[in-house]
């Protein structure tokens, strides 16, 4: 069975926030992921003799800074962060 979810996902200068309502799962029921250009959860509880899943991405804005970005489950609401960086900016970057 699979579950349906609401999302919305909202940005600003410094971050997006990506906010899902995962009535019944728990934190040990979901797995949130960042690869490539995306954020993704992906989860899975039983419910009885049946499970129910869940699967949503969202498309990182291009200046997202990948190493900060939390998340955190409240509720039944999960509110994922995505802190973005100083794409205008100067940085160093290191040569290998």
């Amino acid at each position: 069975m699979h579950n349906t979810t609401s999302t919305h996902y909202t940005e600003s200068d410094e971050q997006g926030i990506w906010t899902l309502e995962l009535g019944g799962f728990r934190r040990e029921d979901l797995v949130l992921e960042v690869g490539g250009a995306a954020v993704t959860l992906r989860g899975v509880r039983a419910e009885g003799s049946d499970s129910v899943s869940v699967s949503h991405s969202v498309s990182l804005p291009a200046d997202a800074d990948r190493e900060r970005i939390r998340a955190e489950l409240r509720d039944g609401t999960l509110i994922v962060t995505i802190p973005r960086g100083r794409n205008g900016e100067p940085r160093p970057i290191p040569i290998g």
